[in-house]
């Protein structure tokens, strides 16, 4: 089984994500959610999951440095940004630490 960690400030999101999505019939354990990237640097090396998913704007260490800090330290982990940022700039950096996906709030449990 696949592990899946969400980091995001955003407890709605966190949230709408665990209920909305039958997890486990996908193959996914879903963890406990981080709310910034420094929380999600130390649960990551504890957890190891296969797929993070990760806001940009978020306080201590924003996504990008999470996605960053991932490439170069477990480059095995797929990153996806969920942001509601339509910017090119932070899509540019995001291609730049490998990011698999740039994905805009608002998201539906379909996509």
């Amino acid at each position: 089984m696949y592990k899946f960690l969400v980091v995001d400030d955003e407890e709605i999101v966190c949230r709408g994500f665990q209920k909305k999505i039958a997890w486990e019939e996908a193959g996914f354990e879903y963890l406990e959610p981080c709310r910034n990237g420094r929380e999600a640097i130390v649960r990551i090396a504890l957890e190891h999951p296969d797929v993070v998913m990760t806001d940009i704007c978020m306080p201590l260490v924003d996504g990008l440095q999470l996605a960053n800090y991932i490439a170069d330290q477990f480059p095995e982990i797929i990153v996806f940004i969920l942001s509601g940022y339509d910017e090119f700039e932070y899509a540019r950096s995001a291609l730049r630490s490998r990011v698999a996906d740039y994905l805009l709030k608002p998201i539906t449990s379909q996509e």
